[in-house]
């Protein structure tokens, strides 16, 4: 299944030279003047990454006073991203978890971050279950940041259509024959996570890195209720 796909994936990647900084986008969120709701408190908090890989975007918060976390999709894919930031003096703990159930109590996190996680449900049903659940874990007014694919990238363009927002996914990788729900614009996420957010602001990356067309959509906002 999917799950055991990027468990194999995973355990490959590790061998290899795997990029080990975060995102940019982030990193510009985080530190830059582009948000009108701007996050004040980067210290003594809890911070929560879905489905969060490498852990490289973890990175960002390591510091004595923050509590670290994650999720991926199966235990040996969590124990090999804990493993590496162990190596690298980044104290985490990554659980088996995802978008749909999240190993964490209720009203838990400062913040939480999606990068390019969200996507992986496949309907509307389960895309509003995951918004649901990284509400549910979030401390009152906690922040959430969400990447997902947007619609000029490539692996979106490649795709096949077969529901609303439905795409299978074609000529990439292993991914190839995997069903996923991709946000055709800024005003489709932000329609939906307004269920359960407010003070929501958008954005969108968007670049040609030598032959390959990415792009991003990115919300943030905080939790408004339950």
């Amino acid at each position: 299944n999917s799950f055991k796909n990027w468990q194999t994936f995973y355990k490959e990647f590790f061998k290899n030279d795997f990029p080990k900084w975060p995102a940019e986008p982030l990193i510009r969120i985080l530190n830059g003047k582009y948000l009108k709701y701007r996050i004040k408190k980067k210290t003594n908090v809890k911070i929560l990454d879905v489905g969060c890989g490498t852990g490289n975007n973890l990175i960002l918060f390591n510091n004595k006073k923050n509590k670290l976390y994650g999720t991926e999709v199966t235990t040996k894919t969590a124990k090999l991203t804990q493993d590496y930031l162990k190596s690298i003096n980044v104290e985490a703990e990554i659980l088996k978890g995802t978008n749909l159930k999240l190993p964490f109590k209720n009203n838990f996190f400062d913040i939480l971050i999606s990068v390019n996680t969200i996507h992986y449900e496949k309907t509307n049903k389960d895309i509003l279950r995951s918004l649901r659940e990284y509400n549910r874990v979030l401390k009152k007014n906690g922040k959430v940041i969400i990447f997902t694919v947007g619609p000029s990238h490539d692996i979106f363009k490649k795709a096949k259509l077969y529901g609303k927002n439905q795409y299978e996914v074609q000529n990439w990788d292993f991914r190839n024959g995997e069903k996923y729900f991709y946000f055709e614009s800024e005003k489709y996420l932000k329609f939906y996570s307004s269920k359960f957010f407010k003070n929501i602001e958008t954005g969108r990356v968007r670049e040609n890195l030598m032959k390959i067309n990415l792009d991003f959509l990115i919300l943030t906002g905080n939790k408004w209720k339950s």
